[in-house]
């Protein structure tokens, strides 16, 4: 019954990311306009869980867990943005998947998972994965720099996934009481509070005009409610499931299935160059 989390796991993931990428393709966004999407969709997991914390008996180390999670999700969720408005959305979450390699190395160096040859055969899939997606052909545009920041916004946003998932997975196996809605209301309660703070220095120093963008809050909106939901079922999973089984399964599953729903319902035209990239991707992900 257990492993019924992982469907859901991915249905959820891909909603949020759904709704995320098509907000990012709407418009030219400024970092102003990134910043205050991440800061309504992190209040709307925020406020609704906030009771946890005020009523709920949350331990410390749930609070210091949640504050780097917290801390991470903003960074993270802003190169991710980024990385949807310049690149194409299959190809980022593609790249982002491979974030999974940061919490498995965590689970096999500090908790003993274990380790095999399939794991080794993931990683030769995933560079050639890589390469697929990430090298052009020698032209013109292969040496614009601004066609390459894509690239860069999504290194950055696999980083920070791939700590993210860690701080989690390392909460789940050590926390002292363990406590999932505290996790969850800590973490996005710091990362509403921190993006507010950042909103309101950027909108100072920065020479962009902002403008209130319903859509936007609508969007932003639908996307914390899944975010939320995501955050509660992963990190219960995360104490559950074995790590290699959870995370492969699950970025397997979500990077298949927002790939059909972008080709299918939105048109999104991949070479057979990232399409190949893709599919090694997805038997990366399956391998470990």
């Amino acid at each position: 019954m257990k492993y019924l989390l992982i469907p859901l796991l991915c249905c959820l993931a891909v909603s949020k990311v759904t709704l995320q990428s098509n907000y990012s393709k709407s418009k030219q966004m400024g970092l102003t306009d990134n910043i205050f999407f991440n800061m309504m969709m992190f209040a709307v997991v925020g406020i609704f869980f906030s009771p946890w914390l005020i009523f709920g008996n949350v331990p410390i180390d749930t609070y210091f867990f949640g504050a780097i999670t917290g801390i991470l999700s903003v960074c993270f969720q802003l190169t991710y943005l980024f990385a949807f408005s310049k690149g194409k959305p299959v190809l980022v979450t593609t790249l982002n998947n491979f974030s999974m390699f940061i919490p498995i190395a965590v689970s096999c160096l500090i908790f003993g998972e274990p380790f095999g040859i399939s794991r080794l055969v993931a990683l030769i899939l995933a560079t050639a994965s890589i390469l697929l997606i990430t090298l052009k052909k020698d032209d013109s545009k292969s040496h614009n720099p601004s066609s390459n920041l894509w690239i860069l916004f999504t290194f950055f946003a696999f980083l920070t996934n791939g700590l993210l998932t860690a701080n989690q997975k390392v909460y789940a196996n050590l926390a002292s009481d363990f406590n999932v809605f505290g996790f969850v209301a800590s973490s996005y309660v710091t990362a509403t509070i921190l993006s507010l703070i950042v909103f309101i220095v950027t909108l100072k120093k920065s020479d962009e005009k902002f403008e209130f963008n319903k859509k936007a809050l609508i969007s932003a909106g639908g996307s914390g409610l899944f975010l939320g939901l995501f955050q509660c079922v992963n990190t219960y999973a995360a104490s559950v499931i074995d790590g290699a089984i959870l995370y492969s399964a699950y970025n397997c599953g979500s990077t298949v299935l927002f790939a059909l729903v972008r080709i299918i319902f939105f048109g999104e035209k991949l070479s057979k160059r990232q399409l190949a990239g893709v599919f090694l991707g997805v038997c990366s992900i399956f391998f470990m």
